[in-house]
């Protein structure tokens, strides 16, 4: 048996026991594939403070979808799961990214035709850095990307009703920030 083989056996039987909330388990899957995780991110990205961030968020959403892990290939898996969040982050901020206008105006909500300078959505993008990483997941996808309620609820594995709280209460914070 290979040392690659005896790896793999290890990480399976490591996500096992993360799936039973076993954090020292899961602290142990981060360490061996961490690294791993930030070269493909890094690679997809061309921007180390983003890579890194997306791989605090790829490890936080491997830790909720652990149950769906079938004893087969962790590292596989785990790259999968990465590249396919990275490439949902990169739509996200791409539609973002094209509702701004040559001349700095920014369109959001493009039903709604509603206008806004370009400090404003700097603004705007500031407050909804803000939030909680699961309030912030929640708002991008509702209220940028347009996913529905349920929608969400089925990707990240949580309620539609944790889905309408988080969506609230990101809504009040990014208000309340605005205003000050």
């Amino acid at each position: 048996m290979s040392t690659y083989d005896v790896t793999l056996r290890e990480s399976a039987e490591l996500a096992r026991r993360a799936a039973l909330a076993d954090h020292g388990a899961f602290a142990e899957l981060y360490r061996r594939h961490g690294p791993g995780i930030y070269g493909l991110c890094l690679r997809m990205t061309h921007d180390e403070e983003e890579a890194e961030e997306l791989v605090q968020a790829i490890f936080v959403h491997a830790w909720k979808q652990l149950g769906m892990f079938d004893d087969g290939n962790f590292v596989a898996w785990l790259n999968v799961l990465a590249r396919h969040f990275v490439l949902n982050d990169r739509r996200a901020r791409s539609r973002l990214a094209a509702r701004v206008t040559n001349d700095n105006d920014a369109v959001l909500g493009a039903s709604r035709g509603v206008v806004v300078s370009h400090e404003t959505l700097l603004t705007i993008e500031g407050a909804v850095a803000g939030l909680s990483p699961a309030r912030r997941t929640v708002f991008v996808m509702h209220d940028v990307d347009g996913f529905e309620t349920e929608e969400i609820a089925q990707c990240l594995g949580i309620t539609a009703s944790t889905v309408r709280v988080h969506l609230a209460d990101a809504r009040r914070t990014v208000a309340r920030m605005l205003r000050c």
